[in-house]
Parts: structure tokens; sequence; C-alpha cells
């Protein structure tokens, strides 16, 4: 783990982020993830561990002969296979099955997920395997228009929150519930490291942006921006059409 920042001592430096109330986390910025999958794909070979890459799972095996079903395996489509060449399906048996592929994305209407990236727990579920916490999906603000949580240094600079009507009016909608300058700007730094919706914190905390924001965008049918150029609270207010290639439209999105 070489990539991540440490001080002289090896040891990594951590910060607080999402639910997480330790200092426990630690990151590379954008290239975190990759640089995860990278070093455990590199321990797993380095254990003499085979590899199939390029397949997608399709369906799990359960063998039902006996009391208690057992999952022995997985069918697999292989994407490197045309399918008037050869079977482009393959079968793989297992006396253990780790299912480690996140969750369906493709569920939900608003979510950054990269297009493609639809999960597979409906295999687990076809198989038999039973759901829980199910609706403990991360939930907080995005953009969609690039897809991209708004999340640590994005709120850390205390970016304006601007709502807009359709017919381009557009008003300060944080500050009409909470009126206290110091306070709004607080919580909004939180939302950094506190991006994800959590129930603990809409009572004066940071997921009450959260609800303010649903509230403009989904019940109000107004769009939400956040502009760059100055902080808020702001103090001045700039002509949307000026500013439009400096904002970002907000929506709260699975992630």
């Amino acid at each position: 783990m070489s990539n991540f920042p440490s001080d002289r001592h090896g040891q990594f430096i951590g910060y607080k982020t999402d639910h997480d109330p330790r200092q426990r986390a630690t990151s590379v910025g954008p290239f975190t993830s990759k640089s995860m999958v990278e070093h455990l794909e590199e321990r797993v070979r380095s254990r003499g561990t085979e590899i199939v890459g390029g397949v997608r799972v399709v369906d799990l095996i359960v063998d039902r002969s006996g009391e208690i079903p057992r999952c022995v395996g997985l069918l697999g489509l292989r994407r490197d296979v045309v399918a008037d060449q050869g079977c482009p399906f393959i079968l793989i048996a297992a006396r253990n099955v780790v299912l480690a592929t996140g969750g369906p994305a493709g569920m939900f209407a608003d979510s950054v997920w990269p297009h493609g990236q639809w999960g597979a727990t409906g295999a687990a579920l076809r198989a038999g395997a039973i759901g829980h916490n199910l609706p403990e999906f991360q939930f907080g603000l995005a953009s969609l228009r690039p897809r991209w949580n708004v999340s640590g240094t994005y709120m850390q600079v205390v970016p304006a929150f601007v709502s807009v009507g359709p017919d381009g009016t557009e008003h300060d909608f944080l500050a009409e519930v909470i009126d206290d300058p110091g306070a709004l700007t607080s919580l909004i730094f939180r939302k950094g490291y506190q991006w994800p919706f959590d129930i603990d914190k809409v009572h004066d905390g940071s997921s009450l942006i959260d609800i303010l924001t649903y509230r403009e965008t989904v019940m109000r049918g107004r769009r939400v921006f956040l502009d760059f150029r100055i902080n808020q609270p702001a103090g001045i207010r700039i002509c949307l059409t000026t500013r439009l290639a400096d904002t970002w439209s907000l929506q709260v999105c699975s992630a």
C-alpha cells in the first residue's frame, strides 16, 4: 500500500469519512479504488491463485439434494468469446463462493455509478440467498452531469448552493432554514467527510442539507447548483446565465 500517504514511521495518515466516528480512513484521492484493486490483485497473484478475467456472473449453482442447499459454483459469460465461434459460457465448480460484486446500482433512477456497472446481487437472490440490510445503501449529494459524488474537498471549500426555478428565478434555499451563517458554513464543510445521508445527522446535522436539497429538486421541481466561485453564505448573487460553466447540478443519488 505504498501509494497511500504515511508518516516517517510508516503509519498511514487517517481522517474521518462517511459514518466513521474515528479517523480510520486514508486515500490517494480519485485513485483510491484503483490502487486498492491493484494491490489486492497483486496479493492474490503472489499466492498462486488463478484469476479468470473477462467473465460476467450469470447464476450461482446450488446443490439442493441435501437438507440445506449449498452453493457449489457459478455459471459465467465469457466476454472474450463470440457466440458463433465457441461456447461463451464457463462453468466453475467451487467448494466456497464469495460474492463481492457491489450493490445493484442499476435499480436506482438517479445513480452516479458508471453505465454498465449493475452489480450481481440478483444472482444471489435467485439462488436463494436471504437479503440483509438491503435498504442500507449510501445516498448523498451528487452531480449527474458529470456523474460524481460531491464529497471531500467539493464540500470543504464551502461552495454556494443555489436553487433555480423553471422561470430562472433563484434563491438561497439553505439560508431560509438555517439562518445562522456560521452554523450553515460548518454543516456544509462537514458534508465533506459526512457525505452519505445519515438519519442521525438530520436534526441540526449535515444531512439536513440532503433533506433540503431533496425538497428543492423533487418536491418543488427546481434545480440546485453548486457555485464554486463564491462561498456560502454568499453576500453577492451573480446572474445564473453567466456562471453555468462553473456550476454543477445536484441530485440526491445512490452510490
